[in-house]
């Protein structure tokens, strides 16, 4: 518990130089979600997506029931908790499960994938272009077992704003912190 503690100290630490890291540059809050059992670093001026922007932007009735958006939607970040049972043992698998699945839905889409160290645990991270309507969305996604089900937890943004904020969505997605 305590190593999950230092861990957390850390987290909130870096997120705090990063959010001062200059002028216009955005200040990070973490975020409680899940009854407690998840926090993320979400700039502050993010709010909640209203449902019927997030029926917009998330036609399929899968759709993450947390989006923390910014004023124009044009920056995401997703949390979808799903059925899928899984241990840490079955990280790998869900990681080379959904990969393949991504590569086929988006055959012109770029998707890759890896497994790393989430705090004290294994998570995978899924980074992927895909074509929308009047641009390509840049998607980063972690995965990790959150009370023996699979958690995704992602960060989308825009062509245009990627070089902006991609750097940025891959620290938000490693500053997960679960407590199960």
């Amino acid at each position: 518990m305590w190593i999950r503690s230092i861990a957390a100290l850390c987290v909130v630490l870096a997120v705090a130089v990063a959010g001062s890291a200059g002028a216009g540059e955005p200040k990070f809050v973490m975020q409680p979600l899940l009854d407690g059992k998840v926090m993320i670093a979400v700039p502050r001026d993010f709010e909640l997506m209203s449902d019927d922007m997030a029926r917009l932007k998330y036609p399929s009735e899968r759709r993450p029931p947390i989006v923390f958006t910014d004023s124009e939607g044009t920056v995401n970040i997703t949390v979808k908790p799903t059925a899928q049972r899984v241990t840490e043992a079955d990280i790998d698998i869900a990681r080379i499960f959904l990969t393949e699945n991504f590569r086929r839905l988006y055959p012109s889409g770029n998707v890759g994938s890896t497994l790393f160290d989430l705090g004290d645990r294994t998570a995978f991270f899924i980074s992927m272009t895909t074509p929308a309507i009047d641009t390509e969305i840049r998607s980063l996604i972690t995965g990790a077992a959150v009370d023996g089900r699979l958690v995704l937890f992602g960060f989308n943004v825009t062509r245009e704003l990627e070089s902006t904020w991609i750097d940025k969505g891959a620290i938000i997605l490693m500053t997960v912190l679960i407590f199960d």
